[in-house]
């Protein structure tokens, strides 16, 4: 066994033949010069070539690295190794790992890095197969994948500095770890020949002690290597080995190895290993020249494994050979005919003629020959034998038989399992489980739901053979059972069903069901579908404990008990995801600042909690012009959310109306657009109730022309003035001052069952918007008047009486107006939309003079100043 070491990483081997830059070393050399630390040695690595499998863990850290922090680092490292290299164990192959570190301050990151090499012995890999590897046991997020660069690779040795700028050496967690290069078992055939050998001629435990000596020698002398000892005797059989063993004997060992097993075996196998000799196993129970016209029938056949990937049926005349290539690759094999200096090919139809013929030789000739009763795994593909002496429990059910029994005995457990399928894979990677408790549905890994199925298995209630319960608890029988189930209860409509009922608003414990006359209080059930809840959990006793409190914090923030009652309507009708009411609420103050809108909306954020999203720019024009949610994309975040927050909005912003008013068109308003990063399309229902915040003055640009736009703002006059105590001053003409309250949001966790009955108890039909204050109605005049730009000339122009009989129209409007704009009528109406006691009139009766006449564009309850 040899390794390749280059001097230094800055050694140069661009256009430079291997041998010119990395020599050629034994391991004893390479170990002796490794043996002294601060060297910069690297090992060099072809992908061309298996090595050793490695890893590599770093993480990068602000502050100086304490035993705790790397104590926990190292526990993580290990948690994964054993999750990774675990089924490896399962299936008896002996393997082993040992772990270097380099910890410090890196020069390079002007920072602290923790960094775990794990070196693992026993599993031969090409290096560039290792992301692979990793990827598949989904470790992919855990590891460093950038060691793993094609063509060649400089791997840090033991003992070696990081580079010359950089002090770190990489050591030995532990000084007894075997070396990175060095294999215990470097000749592991003969190793394992010696074990058997030693078992079949004691028996029992006679020569454990003898085996376990053997295996102290320098070279063996681990903990691990006494422990793989013990294993294998107790998994070593007194009557010999599998056909397996004989294969990689067959294929590893030298000629002195073929002898040794031979006597430790009386001679009975000996023809099964020389490929010379193999043409001793016979083919029985098959005519297999059918597979050909030319060949004659009543010739006696054989078989032979020149290679791994040729099979080879002959007479003993030799007059005839058929030839199977690909052996190892199940349908991709091919076979030719060679008769009378002829070749010719053989159809596809008659290779599982072929493979029978082989499968039966063998079992024949194990069975009888060499007295093999047990399973053993050969192969042209694979070559199951159960036993020697059939019985009602040699074979077990077909794997689809077994999964329907489990669903059949389990019908509860597995009414919580849903497979969510992904037309673009073909893995079961979707699963979604409902918790019993709580009745929340939620993606798990595979892993887990593994788990689940088999402890379904394991029960008590499933009558399953020792066979069949020992093929669903193995590696490949826990990733079958799991495909099938995932098969079995695929439902392509789960996805979009989670979360889709409008009706209720779910919260840790329970639910608010809007579904029928009165709201309800009620447990989350299995066909709900919820995957997202508020965290907060109702208690009535607590709610009636705290609502006096809460009662008087809202009467502080919204002091006008008519302006209160529409606002918490407002919110109140939230809690349903039916968007009935066609109004956005806007919540502004003429007291610059100080009046609370952050403070509520933070109180009720925290209520909404994962149904509420805080988006400033999502109203506002042109933001999706600029980012990277310029597509439909950025609406598919928003599905599933009751309330979106856009806070300190400006006034040189401009809100999108159409958006706006798209989103406040009433209930059943349904948005779709392209998936980001894929081709696929999303379409939901959408819920939310937008609120925008701002304060006085800041009130962003909109299309005051649009008096459908400016007839859904819903404005919350924000009157309170908040006064911090350890000030002396007192603000003068304000009629609702209050004290500030330090650290409030303190109290909020506490608040929220109140507050949940406060929604509910406000939860109302929509004809209170119908009747929203006139107050509320004048600071919306205010707004909207403000992004008016025939405001000043109106104001000067126009004087508001209330007087129907008083009449203006448009045309006379427009005739003494200096302002020329196109959109001239829109501006007046959107101007007198909201004020008491005007009205507009496309077309109206007017009087002039002593007669009636019909005009278009008539005001009434204004005149001229």
């Amino acid at each position: 066994m040899s390794v390749r070491l280059v001097e230094s990483q800055r050694v140069p081997r661009k256009g430079l033949a291997v041998d010119d830059f990395a020599q050629k070393r034994s391991v004893e050399d390479a170990l002796a010069l490794l043996a002294i630390p601060g060297h910069t040695r690297h090992e060099f690595l072809s992908s061309r070539v298996d090595t050793r499998l490695y890893l590599d863990y770093d993480e990068v850290l602000e502050s100086p690295l304490t035993p705790e922090i790397l104590k926990d680092r190292k526990d993580k490292v290990i948690a994964r190794l054993d999750a990774l290299l675990g089924p490896f164990s399962e299936d008896k192959t002996i393997v082993y790992y040992s772990i270097a570190s380099r910890h410090g301050f890196s020069p390079r990151h002007g920072k602290f890095k923790v960094s775990f090499r794990p070196f693992v012995r026993g599993l031969s890999i090409p290096y560039t197969e290792i992301p692979l590897l990793l990827r598949s046991m989904h470790q992919d997020n855990f590891w460093d994948m950038s060691v793993y660069k094609e063509g060649e690779q400089l791997l840090a040795a033991i003992n070696g500095v990081k580079d010359r700028d950089d002090p770190r050496v990489l050591t030995k967690e532990h000084a007894d770890d075997p070396d990175a290069w060095s294999e215990r078992f470097r000749d592991y055939a003969s190793w394992r020949t010696v074990g058997f050998a030693l078992k079949s001629l004691g028996g029992d435990d006679v020569y454990l002690q003898e085996f376990q000596e053997f295996s102290r020698l320098p070279e063996y002398d681990t903990p691990a290597a006494q422990k793989a000892c013990r294993e294998l005797f107790e998994r070593a059989s007194t009557n010999g080995v599998t056909f397996g063993t004989l294969r990689h004997w067959a294929k590893e060992d030298d000629a002195e190895g073929y002898q040794r097993a031979g006597v430790f075996h009386g001679g009975t196998f000996e023809k099964y290993l020389n490929d010379s000799e193999a043409t001793a196993i016979p083919v029985v129970g098959l005519e297999i020249a059918s597979v050909h016209k030319d060949l004659p029938p009543d010739l006696q056949w054989r078989i032979m494994r020149p290679t791994g990937t040729r099979a080879v049926f002959s007479t003993e005349s030799n007059r005839a050979m058929i030839e199977v290539l690909n052996v190892n690759s199940p349908g991709k094999e091919t076979a030719n005919v060679k008769f009378d200096l002829k070749t010719a090919a053989i159809r596809k139809g008659q290779l599982s003629l072929l493979n029978d013929a082989y499968k039966r030789a063998i079992e024949h000739s194990v069975v009888n020959d060499m007295n093999m009763g047990w399973a053993i795994n050969i192969g042209i593909g694979t070559v199951n034998i159960y036993n020697s002496e059939p019985s009602s429990e040699s074979n077990r059910r077909p794997d689809d038989d077994l999964v329907q029994l489990v669903i059949q005995t389990h019908p509860e457990a597995f009414a919580r399992i849903a497979f969510a399928p992904d037309v673009k894979s073909s893995n079961c990677n979707g699963l979604f489980f409902c918790d019993k408790d709580t009745n929340v549905w939620s993606q798990e890994h595979n892993g887990t739901m593994e788990e689940k199925v088999m402890s379904l298995f394991k029960s008590l209630s499933m009558e399953l053979t020792e066979k069949e319960l020992h093929y669903v608890a193995s590696r490949r029988g826990r990733a079958d059972m799991l495909h099938i189930v995932a098969c079995k209860l695929a439902d392509k409509g789960f996805k979009a069903s989670l979360d889709s009922n409008r009706d209720i608003f779910p919260l840790a414990n329970g639910c608010f069901d809007f579904s029928g006359s009165r709201v309800e209080w009620r447990p989350l059930t299995l066909e709900d579908r919820v995957s997202v809840v508020a965290p907060c959990a109702y208690c009535p006793e607590l709610a009636r404990e705290k609502r006096a409190e809460v009662d008087r914090f809202l009467a502080q923030v919204l002091p006008v008990a008519e302006e209160r009652s529409v606002v918490l309507a407002f919110f109140a009708n939230l809690l349903c995801g039916r968007r009935r009411a066609k109004k956005f609420l806007v919540l502004t103050d003429k007291s610059g600042g100080d009046n609370g809108k952050s403070t509520l909306l933070a109180l009720f954020s925290l209520f909404f909690a994962s149904f509420a999203d805080t988006n400033t720019k999502f109203v506002c024009k042109g933001s999706f012009d600029r980012d990277r949610d310029s597509h439909d994309a950025g609406m598919e975040p928003m599905k599933g959310k009751r309330l979106i927050v856009a806070e300190e909005l400006k006034h040189d912003m401009t809100l999108d109306d159409a958006l706006l008013k798209r989103l406040t068109g009433g209930d059943g308003v349904t948005i779709s657009g392209r998936q980001c990063s894929s081709g696929g399309r999303f379409e939901f229902t959408w819920q939310a109730g937008v609120v925008m915040l701002f304060n006085e003055g800041d009130c962003p640009k909109f299309d005051a022309g649009d008096t459908a736009f400016m007839g859904r703002m819903l404005v919350a006059p924000m009157r309170a003035k908040f006064i911090d105590p350890l000030q002396s001053e007192v603000s003068d003409g304000h009629a609702y001052q209050f004290p500030m309250v330090a650290n409030i949001q303190d109290k909020f966790p506490s608040w929220l069952p109140a507050l949940a009955d406060i929604f509910t108890d406000h939860f109302a039909p929509l004809e209170l918007f119908n009747s929203v204050p006139p107050a509320m109605k004048e600071w919306r005049s205010d707004i909207t008047g403000d992004a008016n730009p025939l405001k000043d000339w109106l104001d000067e122009t126009v004087l508001v009486t209330g007087n129907s009989s008083d009449v203006l129209l448009l045309a006379d409007l427009k005739g003494i107006c200096h302002i020329r704009d196109k959109r001239f009528a829109e501006y007046v109406k959107g101007y007198f939309s909201g004020v008491n006691g005007v009205t507009f009139h496309a077309v109206n009766s007017v009087k002039v003079g002593e007669t009636w006449v019909t005009k278009r564009g008539v005001l009434k309850g204004v005149q001229l100043q």
